[in-house]
């Protein structure tokens, strides 16, 4: 994860000028997201152990904010994801079907946000759209 830099571990206030303590990229998220799918889904040690990959997922499939990909995916799959948010920011993380046949992972991230509800929307709108195209069989 060459793109990700974690300096505060929970990050429920930034303080000022401290703005770009805890950075990721989509392609950090997505490639930990993918082996932590692969590892569960084919039962193979990729960045963990597989049993500990599957727990991982469901830990992910247990998530109760589903505002964003989970409410543009309209099929009735699981869907294991992590959402991350503070003010001006909405982000989400998931796997799609991830015991299915054809999973995937989709990963968007947002900044400076003036509403933070049009940045829920349109990840959900994103999802919406990758899936009329991922999601099909």
């Amino acid at each position: 994860m060459t793109g990700t830099t974690l300096v505060r571990h929970f990050v429920d206030y930034i303080p000022p000028n401290e703005h770009n303590l805890n950075v990721t990229t989509p392609n950090d998220i997505g490639r930990l997201l993918y082996g932590i799918e692969r590892g569960a889904h084919e039962g193979i040690n990729t960045i963990a152990r597989a049993v500990s990959c599957r727990a991982m997922v469901n830990v992910l499939l247990g998530q109760q904010f589903r505002e964003m990909i989970p409410a543009g995916i309209s099929r009735r799959v699981p869907i294991a994801n992590k959402t991350g948010d503070v003010d001006g920011v909405r982000n989400d993380a998931a796997i799609i079907d991830p015991f299915g046949e054809s999973p995937y992972v989709l990963v968007v991230l947002s900044r400076d946000l003036a509403d933070e509800a049009d940045g829920e929307s349109g990840i959900a709108a994103i999802a919406r759209r990758v899936d009329a195209v991922l999601g099909k069989p």
